[in-house]
């Protein structure tokens, strides 16, 4: 494996110590999908449930909750939209995706891993087969990748009944879990078309919620949180001889702060428009409000000049290694049971927070405030631009194309395509029009 730790000093700095803002790469969050997963089944099968559903399915089944509300949906991964069932198990379906990608000009995937280390010591995981062909299949395409570990594991029960818990989901908050990160996403470090910054690999940690970082000090104490990227790092030299370049993924840009402390090369959201828990200034050491008293919608452009604000704060604070994502939309609906009322399920997941007013022309015109935020940062290391999702369809977060009136909508990879473009000509304009002028 290649690392700056590893022989001489590099006589030439790596290329994106000077690359232009024109020329930053453009990756989306993947999430993959594979409803005949055996482990997760084994864990579904342990709760009752005795399949797993078929997410890309699921989504066209949604019932609305409320007039207005865009529901069901069907996504597809093809030109005319004839293939709407798909496994990410399935090499064609990354295959498309891959192409999909590529033509719309994204540079890679972000793809979410589930690992843990086993009673005898070997490295478990799920959705396995889809990473293995996404490593596979890029190194054909110019398509890069890099991994995203999680706290928690992917839901076994889908849909979701109201108020439902699922348990076990989170791996146990230890060091050996950490360990157990590195070593699998070390296996594909030596890829050549393994996403890199600053020369040092890419290794992100998603899930690091106010409620995950309270755990992660009941369980590990305040001095071992405060050290967790550190520990990572750390374990990664003495073993591999390679520093990966450590990405820690909040829910809320007011949990910078704390995530920047535990030692985290760079810190992004997630869907990072989207108030999980508005009027909150969230923290591992405070309890958090009661989510059934807030509203269940929130708009687009309110959520993003608030977003923006946000930003900002972090700037004064002189906190320089924070990236925010760009967010298609949100509504998770899809993913919760059937034959329920919004009031019923408010203040639940899946059920809201729901953005109610989604569009390709405000998708793009995040992408341009997070265009013009990104060169308060120090320096071009590490500058993204990250889209919150590529096929998070259930949660409606998703590039992919979807079937509006029998035709195929390709509004937000064409908002984004329009965007790269501009971006790699040098032609976006300086100026962000504010959301309070745009409306809601």
């Amino acid at each position: 494996m290649l690392s700056r730790l590893e022989g001489q000093p590099f006589l030439n700095p790596p290329e994106d110590w000077f690359r232009p803002l024109s020329q930053t790469p453009v990756l989306t969050y993947f999430f993959p999908h594979d409803h005949k997963d055996p482990s997760v089944l084994q864990r579904a099968n342990t709760l009752g449930r005795t399949r797993l559903t078929n997410e890309t399915r699921l989504v066209q089944i949604a019932k609305p909750l409320f007039k207005g509300h865009i529901q069901p949906n069907t996504y597809c991964i093809d030109t005319d939209g004839k293939i709407t069932d798909w496994s990410d198990a399935d090499p064609s379906a990354i295959a498309r995706q891959i192409e999909l990608a590529q033509e719309y000009g994204i540079n890679g995937f972000v793809v979410d891993a589930y690992v843990e280390r086993g009673r005898d010591g070997t490295i478990k995981s799920e959705l396995q087969k889809p990473l293995d062909l996404i490593a596979q299949q890029t190194v054909r395409s110019s398509t890069k990748f890099c991994l995203m570990t999680s706290v928690r594991r992917p839901r076994a029960i889908i849909p979701i009944p109201p108020g439902y818990n699922e348990p076990n989901r989170y791996y146990p908050f230890e060091e050996e879990t950490l360990y157990a990160m590195v070593d699998y996403l070390a296996k594909f470090w030596d890829n050549p078309n393994y996403f890199h910054i600053d020369d040092r690999p890419v290794l992100g940690v998603y899930g690091l919620t106010s409620s995950v970082l309270r755990e992660l000090v009941k369980n590990m104490g305040i001095p071992a949180w405060e050290k967790l990227g550190e520990t990572m790092a750390l374990y990664s030299v003495i073993k591999y001889h390679v520093h990966p370049y450590l990405i820690g993924v909040v829910d809320s840009p007011q949990m910078v702060d704390h995530v920047v402390k535990a030692g985290f090369d760079m810190v992004t959201t997630y869907a990072g428009l989207v108030d999980f828990y508005p009027e909150l200034i969230s923290s591992p050491y405070k309890e958090i409000v009661d989510p059934k008293s807030l509203s269940p919608f929130q708009h687009y452009n309110e959520q993003l000049a608030k977003q923006i604000q946000a930003w900002q704060r972090i700037v004064d604070l002189l906190i320089y290694n924070f990236i925010p994502s760009a967010v298609t939309g949100w509504d998770a609906t899809a993913r919760g049971e059937l034959g329920v009322t919004l009031n019923d399920v408010k203040g639940q997941y899946p059920f809201t927070p729901i953005i109610v007013d989604a569009t390709p022309e405000k998708f793009y015109n995040m992408l341009k405030a997070i265009y013009r935020y990104l060169p308060t940062r120090i320096s071009q290391l590490g500058r993204l631009f990250i889209v919150c999702a590529f096929n998070e369809i259930t949660e409606g977060a998703a590039l992919l194309p979807v079937l509006r009136n029998g035709q195929v909508d390709y509004g937000y990879l064409n908002a984004l395509k329009l965007f790269i473009a501009n971006l790699r000509s040098n032609k976006l304009d300086q100026i962000v029009i504010s959301p309070s002028e745009q409306g809601t």
